[in-house]
């Protein structure tokens, strides 16, 4: 065989396999949403889980914590509508991960990827998403519990293979595994679905669970929870300089993760005694729309596809970014704040104030 012949075998044998992968994809997607499945929840019971409402009547508590989640809002997030996010999913691709089909149909971990589903959008990440079993009945994280609607215990449902088929389409769950072992935990879930413990069936019982709440820095829950900020002033009065050190010491994945519109800005602003503010430093150049207060800024972020020359800026898991500014003759006064932004082009005055520190000089 020549090279030649060697490198078209080779060539036909790619093609085929990418065709059948395309040929599985297409199936998935165009596949009609499963059947609910019936599950005996005893004598002259029978259940049919449609929906995540048909969960409430069990778990009202939990139902309760995943409404108010942005599990329970990812399809009807305006911020997700809107027109230079899905379109109000216009943008076809948006779809499967803000209405996956049931997870585990086809298959938990880092080479999957969701597929949409046609029936419910309005619910996003629904109860069925992560815990409903193509064999019928649902994956549980409890062994041995016996449950009304069938829950059978499966590893995957505490595992990061489970968040892996959405959320690593922006390289969240590969900056989780390559955090510090000390950082990382177990799982996703020891921040984002912490234990918790619930009343029990019977009166004055409890049972263990975790909340579906899914924490996160846009409840402004998790925010200083995540890093540490420090400050200090270094030299004399000859020359000052503010050190200012953003450290990602407390989360196991960049700052920020996961969506690239998301943006974490740290804004020095030096004062006048009489309350001017000093103007941005010469060495900062000019600065882009929801960049413009502050006598000095960092900008953490992952930049859009299309930004090209951008590169990331994010911090890391373990590691830290640092912000030497000089400090201007006749500075009274400076403060800091860190602002996480849901998009890039957010006021300051607009988002969340992760940390906010005033120092008199």
């Amino acid at each position: 065989m020549t090279i030649r012949t060697a490198a078209a075998s080779l060539l036909l044998l790619v093609f085929v396999a990418f065709a059948a992968y395309l040929a599985l994809f297409a199936d998935l997607t165009n596949r009609p949403d499963p059947e609910p499945a019936p599950v005996d929840s005893g004598p002259g019971e029978t259940l049919v889980l449609n929906e995540s409402l048909d969960c409430k009547r069990c778990h009202p508590e939990v139902y309760d914590e995943w409404s108010r989640s942005w599990h329970g809002k990812a399809w009807l997030d305006p911020l997700v509508r809107a027109p230079d996010r899905s379109n109000n999913f216009k943008k076809k691709d948006c779809i499967p991960c803000h209405a996956p089909r049931p997870i585990f149909e086809i298959g938990l971990g880092l080479g999957k990827r969701v597929v949409e589903r046609h029936s419910n959008r309005q619910d996003g990440v629904d109860c069925l998403s992560c815990h409903m079993l193509p064999e019928g009945g649902l994956a549980g994280g409890t062994r041995g519990r016996t449950t009304p609607c069938g829950a059978t215990f499966k590893a995957g449902i505490t595992s990061y293979d489970l968040c892996a088929p959405c959320h690593n389409q922006h390289n969240t769950v590969n900056e989780w595994l390559e955090a510090p072992a000390e950082l990382r935990g177990e799982s996703c879930n020891d921040c984002h679905f912490p234990h918790v413990t619930r009343p029990g069936r019977e009166e004055g019982t409890t049972r263990p669970g975790r909340s579906h709440l899914l924490r996160g820095w846009r409840d402004q829950n998790l925010d200083m929870e995540a890093m540490t900020v420090k400050e200090a002033i270094e030299g004399d009065e000859g020359g000052r300089t503010l050190v200012v050190r953003v450290i990602n010491d407390k989360t196991p994945h960049n700052v920020p993760t996961d969506s690239r519109n998301r943006a974490l800005d740290l804004v020095v602003t030096f004062f006048k005694e009489g309350g001017d503010v000093f103007p941005v430093a010469d060495s900062e150049g000019p600065r882009e729309f929801g960049q413009e207060p502050g006598t000095y800024r960092l900008r953490f972020r992952n930049p859009y596809r299309s930004e090209f020359g951008k590169v990331s800026t994010q911090i890391p898991s373990g590691q830290e970014a640092r912000l030497d500014a000089a400090v201007p003759d006749g500075a009274h006064r400076v403060t800091i704040k860190l602002l996480y932004k849901l998009t890039p082009f957010t006021r300051d005055d607009e988002a969340y104030e992760v940390y906010v520190r005033e120092m008199k000089l």
